[in-house]
């Protein structure tokens, strides 16, 4: 996001993310070019996106990516519009552009793979109290 217009992202996220992975964007796009840069770097083809607005910086970041050849998966119910409408119509339109649209649960069901995962047991409770 745009640091300086709207303040820094929530706590709970700088906590989890090493300070020069953070980049700020004044773009609605966050397909900025340091982050195309990572990716490209990084040789990444698959990329989970999340956030605020969907029918805005999602929007377009998912379009972006979509261009770059990369597979998208959009989680749905990590996603926020300023209205239902909004984000339902950003849903639909980037479904049909190619964006594969799952949910938090499928995602990490997805990510343990296997019952005998050992992050199995943290994230089966961790669905359970989303439920």
């Amino acid at each position: 996001q745009y640091p300086k217009g709207l303040g820094r992202s929530d706590d709970r996220l700088l906590e989890l993310i090493e300070e020069d992975k953070i980049f700020a964007k004044s773009l609605f796009d966050a397909a900025i070019p340091e982050v195309v840069d990572f990716i490209e770097k990084k040789e990444i083809k698959k990329v989970l996106v999340v956030g605020a607005e969907g029918h805005v910086c999602i929007y377009q970041t998912v379009r972006s990516l979509l261009d770059m050849g990369l597979e998208v998966f959009l989680v749905e119910d990590a996603v926020s519009s300023f209205t239902e409408d909004l984000k339902a119509t950003a849903l639909s339109s980037l479904g049909q552009m190619g964006a594969v649209l799952v949910n938090t649960e499928m995602v990490l069901f997805d990510i343990a793979r296997d019952s005998k995962d050992p992050h199995f047991k943290f994230i089966s409770n961790l669905v359970k109290s989303l439920r």
